[in-house]
């Protein structure tokens, strides 16, 4: 009995423990559900959630296996409450229609008039939360008239901010080409006053390096002419050493003349002498009788 009693008081202080995070967790949505941001938060959230789900059930009905009645009114189960959760949403929306979002920027153009946009957009949202009050409808019905006043008010709130954007824009443009002009006039001017500028020091750059190079020249003409004085004189000493050359060629050649001259009479002399032509040696006589 004791046992018992211990346990059961443990599930009571368990029990006690998760209704206190219960309503904790009730309230901090509550709290949360309250401004507009966290209600779209909250509603992409749902969306996903849902999207995950009905991905899930998709990818596991193509795999073909087969699932369980549990799995499936899981599934059923989350889809309600995601609905059952947006449907909530719609309502909250729909009562927190008479304030106005102050979260939206807009441009600094747009702002002038926003106090009049925002006083009759309070004006419509107040009377149709008193008809929705007087008179009670169906989930279904809230959501309907939430979505179509949500999307008139964004119809004409996107109305205005495009007129407003268009006339900021054009303003914008009317701006832009004017600076682009002046800009473009200013650019105009400094190439003109550089381009003149480059064209004095060019001048001046062009007779400078005139003058320089026409004194080179000068000096190159004369190092050309001295060049050619030497070359002359070289030419010339190598005509004379040619000339002095063939001298001595000519000479050695009629010494060697006169030297063959003489070789070649000498030669005949010997020949004479020895064929006894001219009475140069005594004739030789053959005989046949012994001498005694």
């Amino acid at each position: 009995m004791r046992s018992r009693s211990r346990s059961r008081s443990r599930y009571r202080r368990h029990r006690d423990r998760r209704t206190r995070s219960r309503s904790r967790a009730r309230s901090r949505r509550r709290y949360r559900d309250r401004s507009p941001e966290s209600s779209y938060k909250r509603r992409r959230e749902l969306s996903r959630s849902r999207n995950r789900s009905t991905k899930r059930a998709a990818s596991c009905s193509s795999s073909g296996s087969s699932l369980s009645d549990g799995k499936i009114s899981k599934y059923v189960r989350e889809e309600k409450k995601s609905r059952r959760n947006e449907q909530l949403l719609m309502a909250n929306q729909l009562k927190l229609t008479s304030t106005v979002p102050t979260t939206v920027e807009m441009p600094a153009g747009l702002r002038t008039n926003s106090s009049n946009l925002t006083t009759t957009l309070q004006q419509v949202d107040s009377s149709n939360l008193m008809k929705a009050t007087i008179f009670p409808l169906d989930e279904s019905v809230i959501e309907k008239r939430a979505q179509q006043l949500l999307q008139a008010r964004i119809a004409d709130v996107d109305a205005e901010v495009a007129s407003r954007l268009a006339a900021a824009k054009s303003d914008l443009e009317a701006q832009i080409r004017a600076r682009i002009s002046m800009e473009l006039q200013e650019e105009i001017s400094a190439c003109q006053r550089r381009e003149a500028s480059f064209s004095f020091f060019f001048f001046y750059l062009t007779l400078f390096y005139c003058a320089e190079s026409k004194q080179r020249c000068e000096e190159l003409e004369r190092q050309l002419q001295a060049k050619l004085q030497e070359l002359e004189e070289s030419k010339r000493k190598l005509d004379e050493e040619r000339l002095l050359m063939l001298e001595t060629k000519r000479m050695l050649e009629t010494e060697r003349q006169e030297l063959k001259k003489e070789k070649d009479k000498i030669v005949r002399e010997e020949q004479t002498i020895i064929l006894g032509k001219g009475g140069s040696r005594p004739k030789l006589k053959f005989s046949l009788n012994k001498t005694k």
